[in-house]
């Protein structure tokens, strides 16, 4: 600062023997000289403020570069995977939430818990990679605004599921509702790895079976793991044969399937088929450890051809297994011969619990 004031003094001294040698040599008037050296305060005191404001924008383009987060394609695209996986979870435990509406007529309702494992998390979505390409920036902002819509439709939901004087028909609109938002996310999905990543149709299939439709270690599944098992330990899933939930729910899994499966191409049946056995089974770990009005229902085998007659009212079987210590997939074939885990789940690995409105 006192350089900078001795400088000033400097260019002062300099610049009024200039105004008086100017005003000696022409003749100026009084008039003139005092607007000369006015003019000449002017200048200096807007050079000064000039080397000021540039000092001032390049500490603060350090400090942004300093304070911004790390992102780059690949952490996104990784992201969007897990993003995927959110969504996956979410549909799992709204499809359990569904078996215990239907069963107890929709007059109970999902635990706090429930909510918070729905809700996703979008502060990591970060639009400012894109900035610079039109095309890219819009459709990754439509991709987190459809995010953003999903998160809206479970807040929908929550109003209306604990309302008891909502009728089941309100409450089945608003679930409907969010299994079709499906067809919109895996839409969205399919256009942004396109547009914003490059992503071939064939790479896109790839990340949509990795991240959603072939997952095997879901959210619940992790957790248990870690709960109870050694680190190397390989789980297969519990199977519960022609599952109470799984011959109830049968139709919304199929329409659930097709709105997924209509932005893959070259899909097989057997694919649809697989993703829907897959998708019952997360469900049913989900419905065999969620307690009920305080105690754990069981999760029974019923007759497919029994079940078009009545719902409920029909003869079961107890066939119930837990998770098993395996480390190849289990066959339907091969149930009867499963050996039981050294650690069954139970009560202590629920994720949220179902009590009455």
């Amino acid at each position: 600062m006192v350089i900078s004031n001795i400088l000033a003094v400097e260019n002062e001294s300099w610049l009024h023997r200039q105004v008086v040698d100017i005003a000696e040599k022409y003749g100026l008037s009084t008039w003139d000289w005092v607007a000369l050296i006015i003019t000449s305060f002017s200048l200096i005191i807007a050079i000064i403020s000039l080397i000021i404001a540039t000092k001032t924008l390049i500490s603060q383009k350090a400090t942004q570069r300093n304070t911004q987060p790390i992102m780059n394609v690949e952490i996104l695209q990784f992201l969007i995977g897990q993003k995927l996986l959110c969504i996956l979870d979410s549909y799992i435990y709204l499809f359990a939430v569904q078996y215990f509406l239907s069963k107890f007529n929709y007059k109970v309702k999902p635990s706090s818990h429930f909510w918070e494992l729905t809700k996703l998390s979008l502060e990591d979505m970060d639009e400012s990679l894109f900035y610079n390409d039109n095309n890219k920036f819009v459709s990754f902002h439509n991709f987190k605004e459809i995010l953003k819509e999903f998160n809206s439709s479970y807040d929908g939901l929550k109003e209306i599921l604990i309302d008891n004087k909502a009728s089941q028909k309100e409450k089945d609109l608003e679930l409907y509702h969010i299994y079709n938002e499906i067809g919109r996310i895996m839409g969205s999905t399919k256009d942004t790895l396109s547009t914003c990543f490059d992503y071939s149709g064939e790479q896109i299939n790839h990340f949509l079976r990795d991240n959603f439709i072939s997952v095997f270690e879901t959210r619940y599944y992790k957790i248990h793991k870690e709960k109870f098992c050694p680190p190397d330990t390989v789980l297969s899933l519990p199977y519960v044969e022609k599952s109470e939930s799984s011959v109830l729910q049968n139709k919304l899994y199929r329409h659930f399937s097709e709105l997924v499966f209509q932005q893959f191409i070259d899909i097989t049946k057997e694919t649809k088929e697989d993703f829907i056995n897959l998708l019952s089974r997360h469900v049913d770990v989900i419905i065999m450890n969620t307690p009920c009005k305080g105690k754990i229902e069981p999760l029974l085998s019923v007759d497919q051809e029994e079940h078009k007659k009545t719902t409920f009212n029909i003869e079961r079987k107890e066939k119930i297994w837990t998770f098993s210590i395996d480390n190849d997939w289990i066959s339907e074939e091969s149930m009867e011969d499963r050996v039981l885990p050294d650690v069954s789940i139970n009560m202590s690995g629920w994720f949220f619990y179902i009590t009455a409105i």
